[in-house]
């Protein structure tokens, strides 16, 4: 069969009915004369041979469609989106593919007696609208496919940020261990896994820190922690343990599969043997020393916050008993949760009026009348009655002395102007701590107290500790002195010595520590003591009560000696201000 002489001119076929087709050298020169086309306008990709045989066997596929009976221009659609599969997804592609198919397709189909021209234009329709679907789903994909890789990428890269910020929230950033919060966490894990087991831990605290980070620098103070962070780490490397660094003076060990505290004992005291090796920072050689709390017990006794308190609280021990390391305590340890409580509770209880006085009678030892009173703090909490003993040194400890020691002054004051009128001359009886007298505001407190109760100020005796009476307080003294009022030493005898102070302070009253009275009929010694000391005080003009009175054979030994006055269960014992007032009356 001859072929195709001309595009435009015209075609010689033999009978498509004998022959089934069109003249196949037709078919190839526009399947040639499309990849020009294409090739001209847009980028086709691979080899240019590759390209024209595949558009040859596309344009044969188009050929069989629009001859095909029943015709179904559908088809076109897959036409169009196998061009795009090929990655000919220029426009231009979709433009030469209408215009020269739409143009010489049916000269190359010749006169069939079928409308081609028309079933041309319908399946080149078709395969433009597959060509633009196919691109849209393309360029969806690929979109999704490069959303896909940014979500790739940032998950890494989230990933990655967390896992610094998990370790940065729980390592030290400048000794890289575990800080105090990474601490928590392998303990929970070792009472997870070591939960039938037991663990022992070692809270070990620099000794002078602070002082050494503030003498050098920071900066310094940082290096230095590093090297002591490099020591203990390689210690407990050694003995596979956990080493932390939760606090600023403050490194922990975690053992786990203890047999006994022993053992963490041990530890401590290696790693206070290795830091007392010097440490040399630039020029400066630092020779350390360490307190160590230490605990061990079964791994489920307690959550990580328990441990770790218990650790601390050894660690306090041990260095207010000024020991280099203590075991902790649970009934020590209970008490001072104890006495943590009431601190946390004082505030409060003062501002509810839970802090009262009571009074402790003050005799005349010739006569046994009743001279004076002793005002005694007591605490009215729902559980019982609290002795000064139990929140007075908390008070000094939190300051909170200050407003509790002027709550009980006009509580005395009050009750003994009152007094006065049953007992003239009653001498009320108030202690003072080191740290009030420490106040600059104490002397015009006493005084604007005593105007407000109308209590003449000689009825006023203030008790004052001996080692507050020898310290830096003098002018204090004189001021009060100053004021009218009396001043006594309380518990003489049992603290540092007044003898030489004596003859220079304002002093009206000495009372003798109970400490002093004999303990048996022939405790000459202490009879001796109790006579001198009286003895002297009545040569300085000083009156003399003797405390803790609690025996007849005290109260006879005591007058014979010429003590002043008397105080102790043997007479009374402390009672509110109702039941003083009934004893006065």
């Amino acid at each position: 069969m001859p072929g195709v002489t001309s595009m435009r001119g015209t075609t010689h076929m033999g009978d498509p009915d004998a022959c089934g087709g069109p003249d196949g050298d037709a078919v190839a020169t526009l399947a040639r004369l499309w990849l020009q086309g294409v090739t001209s306008g847009a980028f086709v990709p691979g080899p240019r041979a590759r390209a024209r045989l595949a558009l040859q066997d596309l344009l044969s596929q188009i050929i069989i469609a629009v001859t095909a009976e029943p015709f179904d221009p559908g088809i076109g659609d897959r036409f169009g989106a196998q061009l795009v599969q090929w990655r000919m997804t220029a426009p231009e592609v979709l433009g030469t593919t209408l215009t020269l198919l739409g143009e010489h397709l049916p000269h190359v189909l010749g006169d069939s007696g079928r409308d081609l021209e028309a079933r041309v234009r319908d399946l080149l329709a078709h395969l433009a609208t597959g060509f633009t679907g196919a691109q849209r789903h393309a360029a969806v994909a690929a979109a999704e496919q490069i959303n896909a890789a940014y979500r790739t990428h940032w998950h890494a890269e989230l990933a990655s940020l967390q896992e610094q910020l998990s370790h940065s929230l729980l390592h030290d950033p400048r000794t890289g261990l575990r800080n105090r919060a990474g601490l928590r966490k392998d303990l929970a894990a070792l009472a997870v896994r070591q939960h039938s087991d037991r663990i022992g831990v070692c809270l070990l605290a620099i000794d002078r820190f602070t002082e050494i980070n503030d003498a050098l620098s920071h900066e310094h103070g940082d290096r230095l922690l590093r090297a002591v962070a490099a020591r203990l780490h390689s210690l407990a490397a050694e003995s596979r343990h956990v080493v932390a660094h939760p606090a600023d003076d403050q490194f922990a060990f975690v053992l786990a599969g203890t047999t006994s505290v022993d053992e963490v004992v041990k530890i401590a005291d290696q790693a206070r043997q290795l830091l007392r090796i010097p440490i040399k920072v630039d020029d400066h050689d630092l020779h350390l020393t360490c307190t160590a709390g230490v605990l061990e017990g079964p791994a489920a006794r307690t959550q990580p916050d328990g441990w770790l308190r218990d650790a601390h609280l050894a660690l306090h021990n041990a260095r207010q008993d000024h020991r280099d390391l203590a075991v902790f305590d649970p009934g020590r340890a209970a008490s001072d949760l104890y006495r943590h409580r009431l601190a946390a509770a004082m505030p409060a209880a003062l501002e509810r009026g839970e802090f009262v006085t009571h009074f402790q009678p003050l005799h005349r030892l010739h006569d046994r009348r009743i001279v004076g009173v002793e005002a005694l703090a007591r605490w009215h909490r729902p559980d019982g009655l609290l002795s000064p003993r139990h929140f007075i040194g908390l008070a000094e400890q939190t300051g909170l002395i200050h407003p509790l020691g002027h709550h009980l002054l006009a509580q005395a004051c009050a009750h003994g102007a009152r007094w006065q009128t049953r007992r003239p001359g009653l001498i009320v009886s108030v202690n003072l701590s080191p740290r009030q007298l420490a106040d600059p505001g104490l002397v015009a407190d006493i005084d604007a107290t005593l105007r407000a109760s109308r209590l003449p100020a000689e009825n006023l005796q203030l008790e004052i500790t001996e080692s507050a009476a020898v310290g830096a307080h003098h002018d204090v003294l004189h001021r009060l002195a100053g004021l009218g009022v009396r001043l006594a030493i309380d518990d003489f005898g049992t603290g540092y010595s007044t003898f030489a102070s004596l003859p220079d302070l304002p002093i009206t009253t000495v009372k003798l520590a109970a400490e002093l009275l004999p303990r048996h009929p022939d405790d000459h010694t202490r009879r001796a003591v109790l006579h001198t000391l009286i003895w002297l005080c009545h040569h300085l003009d000083i009156s003399v009560t003797s405390e803790g009175i609690e025996t007849a054979a005290h109260e006879q030994l005591l007058h014979e000696l010429g003590c002043d006055h008397g105080q102790g269960f043997h007479y009374t014992r402390p009672a509110d201000a109702d039941t003083i007032t009934t004893l006065l009356s």
